[in-house]
């Protein structure tokens, strides 16, 4: 059990120096965006996210990362395969308004 959980920290640790030594800091975010509008091409990056009953806030936390991504040329398809929770139908709709804004 000691070595299981020890793996798990190391594996969580492992994962932390990754984040921070690969995210992007805010500062690098314009040229970014700079550089992918001088693109001749920009492919647009089709996201599929099949949705069952998922628990509200991390469907709501899944959306919100596509939509802060500075790569501008996406589309997220949402296929909802008849969830039974009231509260899913409700985000989605919310964000089919936003997205026709």
């Amino acid at each position: 059990l000691l070595q299981k959980l020890s793996r798990k920290i190391q594996g969580q640790l492992k994962y932390q120096k990754w984040w921070e030594t690969n995210q992007v800091k805010a500062s690098q975010i314009k040229s970014y965006q700079l550089a992918i509008e001088s693109w001749k091409n920009s492919p647009k990056l089709s996201i599929i996210m099949p949705v069952y009953n998922v628990d509200s806030q991390w469907l709501e936390k899944a959306i919100e990362s596509v939509r802060q991504q500075i790569y501008p040329n996406w589309e997220l398809c949402i296929a909802d395969d008849a969830s039974t929770k009231a509260e899913i139908p409700v985000i989605l709709q919310k964000y089919q308004k936003q997205d026709a804004q």
